[in-house]
């Protein structure tokens, strides 16, 4: 699946003949439901070639698709703060993604929250596409790997 343009303020952010300089972000959120809690991750891979591990812990979360939301806005914020200005987001949440691309967050109050701050994000950076990718091709998912085991492996 091709990155998908959803924000932005160059629609093309470049000759298309000449390659993209793209920095990549893979998210991922998990939740742990008996403390509703959870963390957040984003590997950030810049065009330069190297790479950029994140991991945040997150109190108060309502649900597993709620740190699915918080992990995209995580990313692109630490793709904003190394200074990408073209950046190619993806995840393995298909609903969150859908959501994302057609500026419809449905009914819950943390979508409707984080669809306004990737939106919003986004804009200030000269381009910015999403995509669904399959749980499997989510290196993101690894940085998790020290606090599953400090909470017995309890992480969705």
């Amino acid at each position: 699946m091709p990155l998908r343009y959803f924000a932005g303020f160059r629609r093309t952010p470049h000759e298309w003949i000449i390659p993209m300089p793209i920095a990549q972000v893979q998210t991922d959120g998990s939740f742990f439901s008996r403390s509703r809690s959870g963390a957040v991750a984003a590997l950030v891979d810049l065009p330069s070639g190297s790479t950029h591990p994140y991991v945040q812990r997150l109190d108060h979360l309502t649900s597993s698709t709620e740190a699915e939301w918080a992990s995209i806005y995580y990313g692109l914020a630490m793709a904003q703060q190394l200074d990408q200005q073209v950046v190619g987001l993806e995840n393995d949440c298909l609903g969150v993604i859908r959501s994302i691309l057609f500026d419809s967050p449905g009914k819950q109050d943390y979508a409707k929250y984080y669809n306004y701050k990737i939106h919003r994000l986004g804009r200030e950076l000269e381009w910015c596409g999403i995509r669904w990718i399959p749980r499997s091709e989510n290196k993101a998912d690894a940085l998790f790997k020290n606090i599953r085991s400090e909470h017995g492996d309890r992480l969705r």
